[in-house]
């Protein structure tokens, strides 16, 4: 499928809820296993939510919010020859959105 073209066949997933904010998985390897993971994601946490693309630690990253709160991110580490993704960091936990949304508001 044209999503295993953009991602490396070893990808690496981790999630972060901080222990209180439910995530579809705390780790996973694996194109199949990722991509799979990433689609119920979408459906289940994004889909009613306002995606923007933005930078973090000189990183594609996705945000998302709903309404005016910051409600996620993921982080895209991309392969430096191919630009394939190679690993997906996702941040749920409250404490670090709100630091993340402070220095986010601040590059506007």
């Amino acid at each position: 499928s044209k999503l295993h073209t953009l991602v490396t066949s070893d990808i690496h997933y981790y999630g972060d809820g901080g222990g209180k904010i439910p995530i579809a998985a705390s780790y996973m390897v694996g194109a199949e296993n990722v991509i799979a993971l990433q689609i119920l994601a979408y459906h289940k946490f994004l889909t009613k939510a306002r995606l923007e693309y933005v930078t973090i630690n000189h990183q594609p990253a996705m945000v998302s919010y709903i309404g005016k709160y910051l409600t996620g991110c993921q982080i895209f580490d991309l392969h430096p020859i191919t630009g394939q993704v190679m690993q997906i960091s996702v941040m749920r936990d409250p404490k670090k959105l709100k630091s993340l949304n402070k220095s986010i508001n601040k590059t506007e």
